[in-house]
């Protein structure tokens, strides 16, 4: 029992649970010295088809479903990558392989954007699925620079797009 209530209390501090359970809900008031990049749904989505350009599948589904997205800084983005769960597990053919990788970056940069508390919108990241080279899953970024880069979560490395990768069919913010 007392090993359960260290487990329970790792958990706790780990995700900054209170009593009941719930991760509390940071006040949504923008921070008035946030002076970070937002795009809307639709600039997002242009930068992506304009850099991507013939990368992209010519039946890509681009799926953003917030209207605004914040563009992290390129330090901030490796900051959370360090941070991030998802390259700590092994790779697992068919159980956690890349498409998992990328499904917890993701995930673990939604978690930042909830707990900075003075966002007023999600990081501008997400999920693309293509060749990249071979058939793959990683990461994509817009920083505050406008530029889009690649994140692959299985060693958080940050990179521009490569000549080789193509026929991008799937993107998710």
């Amino acid at each position: 029992m007392k090993h359960l209530r260290n487990i329970w209390g790792f958990i706790k501090r780990t995700f900054k649970m209170e009593e009941g359970g719930i991760v509390p809900t940071p006040t949504p008031t923008p921070d008035p010295t946030d002076l970070g990049v937002y795009l809307t749904d639709t600039e997002v989505k242009a930068i992506l088809k304009t850099q991507l350009g013939t990368k992209l599948a010519k039946d890509v589904k681009i799926y953003l479903p917030d209207t605004t997205y914040y563009c992290p800084s390129i330090s901030y983005t490796k900051k959370v990558l360090a941070e991030s769960s998802g390259d700590k597990r092994r790779w697992i053919a068919e159980v956690y392989d890349c498409d998992d990788h990328a499904l917890v970056l993701k995930a673990d940069f939604a978690i930042d954007a909830y707990r900075n508390g003075t966002r007023r919108a999600p990081h501008a990241f997400g999920i693309v699925w293509g060749y990249l080279p071979g058939a793959h899953a990683i990461n994509f970024v817009i920083n505050d620079d406008g530029v889009v880069r690649f994140c692959e979560p299985q060693t958080d490395a940050v990179f521009l797009p490569r000549k080789n990768d193509k026929n991008i069919w799937l993107m998710l913010a």
